[in-house]
């Protein structure tokens, strides 16, 4: 008998990981970015190479936003990856 799989889960990532388990999860993932922050680039979000730390830093400069919203907006973001 064998075992069923499980179903594959974006694991949680501490800051500064990269998303990088598989081409199709960063895949997956930059889809999302692009899907929230519509403003940025395709060359923004391939700019992060599945580094998510910088995520705020190209939001902050390209939304004009201040650090704390930045980290917010990010911060909220990056819950919705983890469910």
């Amino acid at each position: 008998m064998t075992t069923p799989m499980k179903p594959e889960r974006t694991p949680k990532l501490p800051k500064g990981e990269k998303v990088q388990d598989s081409p199709q999860q960063w895949e997956e993932t930059k889809a999302k970015i692009h899907s929230k922050f519509t403003k940025l680039s395709t060359a923004d979000i391939e700019g992060l190479r599945g580094h998510m730390d910088q995520l705020t830093s190209k939001v902050q400069k390209v939304y004009n936003y201040d650090k704390s919203r930045a980290e917010t907006e990010c911060k909220a973001f990056n819950k919705t990856l983890r469910t």
